[in-house]
């Protein structure tokens, strides 16, 4: 005993000592700017000098500064913007002309008045124009700072992403050379990308800007002086404790404000639209809601004013800076609103809880859209973009929003992404679907998890700790783990890093006097909590009992204390309907006496997918030969979206003029091994009858039945590569005649045996493809037994 307890006593000391050594790595640097700019607008320059004045919070004494100059990306068609633009099939910059591109015309970068020798970064075994390797002449040691002077002159380029000129409207964002962050993990210079964000240092900013006097800009930070001389102004702006500064000009805005007192603190509104823009007539109400409620629900808004721009009209939609952000034009309200608060809420997860972007994305875009979508729920009765597919296509009270829908599509075609991949190495599809919705999504269920009062309290704890620093998902999940004092490795660890599935089946329910009994298995092999809600005849939840989770091929049973007689449905995950692979077999209704798992619907055309229904869609069937004619029929299907790991198609009609039932079906059953290198492999078959001949009176049939095994490899999006092997079984019927007349029909079969590989793939400007086969049949001549292979 006492040996265990000494044991114990060093684990703990050991333990404590790891986590003192811990706490002591975490530093930030701070990064100062004093900045002055002229807007030349004849030639499209900005020239500008810039003191950067950077403390080394670090204990390692530095010796070079990577700096990063990312409008430089838009000068060579060959830097990693521009692969990244072409590998996703935009090439608008990749066929521009020279006119249309920018970056650094001049660059002169001094410390203490002597130019600085500089070295291009390589990135991925390539020079990169945009990060630029600084060496210091003198080294910066821990606790002291250093200032580097640079002098430069931008070429402003046409706005092919985030910066530059278009539509009248000027974007000067990432437009002054910006070191990159050092922390704990080193360096992280990064090129700029289209499909990947910032991270960087807070730090305080002094701009001076001078520009023509015709034209209104909005920036981060607050004006503090505005100096008008003869047709130019000059224009000084102060921002603190802030990781980015961007700014936007056009002759065409119209500025609205307001102020508002939140706790004591004013903060000013301001709303920059462009002129005969009416669809943004209410930007500025919206604009205070969303603050509202973020500082609400999150924690204190800790600057003074924020502002939204109008930007240009290639509705891409917004993006967000320190205390501003510019917002695409949209005519749809309930949109507009939807992405003034999204984009808002960046000035809490970005501008003040600060995590790598580009490695993390979820950590800003997950919780903000988690908070954006509770915005939407609380003034709005749909979710924002369900009306993108026509209501008589949308299941009738839908356990999904379409944004879900997508979701699940991707994961049951196996083509899903892990929530924490780094966004360079993500499609644009999983970017939107992982990143944005299913940390969302994810957050709503540990919100169900923990009860929403606690979970507000993690969140807002999250938020004062790690405000105006760079946390990463240890940090909130330390945090989350402290305030609820439960384990969360299954959330933060299993569900974000893997794409693991959970299938929990809910076996069949026995009724009892005054109670239920019932099993659950697993069947997957993420391990998560569920719940079991109940619902009553009116379709209201009347118990929702979380339970903890299983392993694959565990078993759990529960007896809940709930009279029969007012059950209507049991479901798994009925409150929050989270990312079971299989929900079909969730469900449990009651009907009088009978119980079954599901209940049918009859869908015209077809309806998305709901898993407490099987869904029967049917439509007519027209059809025409030469043999049978006109056909008309009725053709049958099960879910279409989201697919199904089983599908059918029933094609049944009938020929008038041969007077003969025809048709087509075709059954495929899909099936996921989890491994890298098969992504699914599937069992089908297909087959057809119609009439081929005729002869007098008499028409002749033909039988076609073609199964097949398929195997899929690769889950990329932009990459396709399939082995499949089918044989085709032909039975034709033919006449027998003797010297009179026809004596019989007889029927001929054949075989046909194929396997063909495919592939299909893009890259950057090509789109290629592989198509490899072999066929092979034996059949019979008047002669002879013959075979061929081809």
């Amino acid at each position: 005993m006492k040996y265990l307890c000494k044991k114990y006593v060093v684990v703990f000391i050991l333990l404590f000592s790891c986590h003192q050594l811990f706490a002591q790595n975490y530093f930030q640097q701070k990064v100062d700017f004093e900045i002055k700019a002229k807007l030349d607008t004849i030639s499209k320059l900005l020239v500008a000098d810039c003191k950067i004045i950077y403390t080394n919070n670090s204990s390692e004494t530095l010796e070079k500064i990577y700096l990063h100059l990312w409008w430089n990306a838009l000068s060579d068609k060959k830097s990693p913007y521009a692969s990244q633009k072409l590998e996703r099939s935009s090439y608008d910059f990749h066929f521009s002309k020279s006119t249309r591109m920018g970056g650094y015309r001049k660059l002169l970068i001094a410390q203490n008045n002597k130019l600085l020798e500089t070295s291009i970064y390589n990135y991925q075994g390539k020079t990169t124009p945009d990060i630029l390797v600084i060496h210091l002449k003198e080294p910066c040691a821990p606790g002291k700072k250093v200032v580097i002077d640079v002098e430069y002159e931008l070429e402003i380029p046409y706005r092919f992403s985030r910066f530059g000129y278009q539509d009248n409207v000027y974007n000067f964002t990432q437009w002054y050379p910006k070191p990159a962050v050092y922390d704990k993990n080193g360096w992280h210079p990064m090129p700029y990308l289209d499909l990947g964000e910032f991270y960087y240092d807070f730090g305080d900013y002094k701009v001076e800007i001078d520009i023509p006097v015709g034209l209104e800009m909005a920036s981060t930070g607050v004006v503090s002086n505005t100096r008008l001389k003869d047709d130019r102004k000059s224009i000084t702006i102060n921002a603190s404790n802030v990781t980015d500064f961007a700014f936007f000009i056009s002759p065409d805005f119209i500025k609205e404000e307001r102020n508002i007192e939140i706790d004591k603190r004013t903060i000013q509104l301001s709303v920059y639209k462009r002129k005969g823009n009416q669809q943004w007539d209410n930007a500025l109400d919206y604009l205070e809601r969303a603050t509202r409620f973020y500082d609400d629900q999150v924690g204190p808004y800790p600057y003074p004013q924020v502002s939204i721009v109008d930007g240009s009209d290639n509705s891409s939609g917004g993006m967000e800076y320190p205390m501003i952000t510019i917002i695409d034009h949209m005519e749809e309200e309930q949109v507009l609103d939807h992405l003034i608060a999204h984009e808002i809420g960046h000035n809490w997860f970005y501008a003040v809880l600060s995590n790598n972007e580009r490695k993390h994305a979820w950590l800003d875009e997950g919780l903000n859209t988690y908070f954006e979508e509770k915005y939407n729920d609380k003034f709005y009765s749909d979710p924002v973009y369900d009306d993108l597919l026509p209501p008589m296509f949308v299941s009738e009270n839908s356990e999904h929003d379409l944004m879900a829908l997508l979701l699940i599509h991707l994961q049951r075609i196996n083509r899903d992404l892990p929530v924490n991949t780094p966004s360079q190495d993500m499609d644009l599809f999983n970017y939107g679907a992982m990143s944005y919705q299913k940390m969302a999504w994810s957050l709503e269920y540990l919100s169900s998890y923990l009860g929403e009062e606690l979970f507000n309290d993690c969140i807002k704890s999250y938020y004062n700790k790690w405000k105006f620093k760079h946390p990463d998902p240890g940090s909130i999940q330390s945090v989350f783990e402290s305030v609820s004092d439960k384990e969360l490795h299954w959330f933060f660890e299993d569900l974000l890093n893997t794409t693991q599935r959970f299938d929990y089946v809910l076996s069949p329910v026995k009724k009892l006097e005054q109670s239920i009994k019932l099993e659950v298995r697993q069947k997957g092999d993420l391990n998560i909590p569920y719940h079991i809600s109940i619902y009553d005849r009116k379709d209201s939840l009347i118990v929702n009992h979380w339970m903890k989770g299983m392993d694959l091929g565990e078993s759990v049973d529960l007896q809940l204390d709930i009279h029969p007689d007012v059950i209507d449905r049991i479901s798994i995950n009925g409150a929050v309907p989270f990312l079971d692979i299989n929900r079909k077999n969730n469900h449990y209704f009651y009907n009088n006496t009978l119980l079954h798992r599901n209940k049918s619907r009859f869908n015209f055309l077809f309806k998305t997918t709901d898993s407490r229904y099987n869904s029967i869609n049917w439509f007519p069937s027209v059809m025409g030969n030469g043999y049978d004619g006109l056909m008309t029929g009725l053709q049958l299907t099960n879910d279409i979206f989201p697919s199904g790991s089983f599908r059918y198609y029933l094609n049944l009609a009938y020929g008038y003029k041969s007077q003969l039932p025809v048709g087509i079906f075709s059954l495929r059953k899909d099936f996921y091994p989890g491994g890298k290198k098969i992504r699914k492999w599937q069992l089908g078959i297909h087959g057809k009858q119609f009439s081929y001949n005729e002869y007098l009176d008499l028409n002749l049939k033909y039988r076609k039945l073609v199964p097949h095994i398929k195997l899929f490899f690769s889950n990329g999006m932009r990459k396709n590569q399939s082995l499949e092997y089918k044989f085709h079984w032909l039975d034709t019927e033919y006449l027998e005649f003797d010297e009179f007349d026809i004596t019989s029909i007889r029927n001929e079969s054949s075989l046909v045996h194929q396997l063909n590989f495919n592939a299909d793939w893009h890259k950057r400007l090509s789109q290629n493809q592989v198509k490899l086969g072999l066929e092979y049949q034996e059949y019979e001549t008047i002669i002879d037994q013959e075979h061929y292979l081809k």
